[in-house]
């Protein structure tokens, strides 16, 4: 987990884009596999209290809710660099 946090740490402060790729790398490191391939199947937490289903189109969602993100920290940036002028 530190690793994944360490990773996580270099790559904000590097300034990188959040993509699917970034999140997909941080899954792998945190749970010590090669490969970290979107879920195949619906997601349960809290003991089965809470699922997370799977629609066709549930990956894409999260591209584009992870797009969206980086582009509204990119506007949050931009905005920061004009305070004070």
């Amino acid at each position: 987990m530190l690793t994944a946090y360490d990773d996580v740490r270099l790559e904000a402060a590097a300034g990188a884009n959040l993509t699917s790729n970034l999140l997909a790398r941080w899954n792998r490191i945190i749970r010590g596999v090669p490969l970290a391939a979107f879920r195949r199947a619906p997601a349960h937490a809290k003991n089965g209290r809470d699922r997370y289903g799977l629609h066709a189109d549930t990956e894409h969602q999260l591209a584009s809710v992870v797009s969206v993100s980086d582009s509204s920290r990119q506007r949050h940036d931009a905005a920061s660099m004009c305070v004070g002028r």
